[in-house]
Parts: C-alpha cells; structure tokens; sequence
C-alpha cells in the first residue's frame, strides 16, 4: 500500500493517531465482553465505558449507565454523592473552631 493509499484509507481519515496498548488476555477477554457488536470498536468501547476525570456526579453517572450498577456499594456511592450535592461543608469551619478550642 502507497503512501496516498494509505492516506484515503478510512482508518487514516477517521483517526488522527493511533496508540498501541498491551493487555493480558484476562484483561482483553474483560473488555471483549462489554462490546455492545463485534462491529464496535474498542476505542469507541472504551469512550462509552470510561469516565472523563471529573466529579462525583460524573463517577455517578457512569456507575448508573454501567453494567457495574449492581455491584455492592453502589448505593453508598449514589447516597454520599447526592448528599454532597446538597450539603455545602465549609472546610474553615471546623478549623475555626479547633483552633478557638486549642
């Protein structure tokens, strides 16, 4: 395959770069299993599965839309989450009153 070819292939317009990652087969067989259809690539797999970093709410959410929603402890997550929403704790506080205290 030719330069040009491989310029107009659809891996090469789709995709600015590629990475090559190594996984074990425990791990390949883990991620194989979450594919929605063997059309389903695992970079489009690993974007639906994978939280962006970010807040709480964000960790909720994938633990709701996840097949990890029934795992134990997921209803501890979703209470302390939606706690902190609604709680506003001033971290000065506390301290204010330790060092009075002291």
């Amino acid at each position: 395959m030719s330069c040009s070819d491989l310029r107009s292939s659809p891996l090469h317009r789709n995709h600015l770069s590629v990475k090559t990652i190594t996984l074990d087969d425990a791990a390949y067989e883990r991620l194989e299993a979450l594919r929605i259809h063997s059309e389903e690539s695992f970079s489009d797999l690993v974007k639906r599965v994978v939280p962006q970093a970010g807040t709480l709410g964000a960790m909720l959410e994938f633990a709701r839309l996840s097949k990890t929603a029934d795992l134990p402890g997921n209803d501890i997550l979703e209470s302390t989450v939606e706690e902190r929403s609604t709680t506003k704790h001033d971290p000065w506080a506390a301290s204010e009153s330790s060092y009075r205290q002291g």
